[in-house]
């Protein structure tokens, strides 16, 4: 849908994008966080006052298309590079060729 800009399911031309697709938060009641597709705790190339490796999430997110027709909805990874980089660590992430 996001790159025919139609709809397979009723060929509709008109979509709700969400952007980013977020989760409630189930520590706190009244709060929403995006939500994520995959992601690792691990170094985030920075440094703490004592010089240690400051370690942070890093969160691949979503954005949906949903088709105002049908309802009909498509998921997208935001974050391409870093499901590569991901792919490359072998953090749960492959990287499959077609053929």
């Amino acid at each position: 849908m996001k790159s025919s800009k139609r709809c397979p399911r009723c060929e509709g031309r008109a979509f709700f994008v969400v952007d980013p697709v977020k989760s409630p938060n189930y520590e706190f009641s009244n709060a929403l966080e995006p939500l994520g597709l995959t992601g690792f705790y691990g170094e985030s190339g920075e440094t703490s006052f004592l010089g240690a490796p400051k370690k942070a999430r890093q969160i691949v997110e979503l954005e949906a298309w949903v088709c105002e027709g049908c309802g009909y909805a498509e998921l997208y990874a935001k974050d391409l590079a870093l499901l590569a980089a991901m792919a490359g660590r072998g953090d749960g992430v492959r990287r499959v060729q077609g053929g």
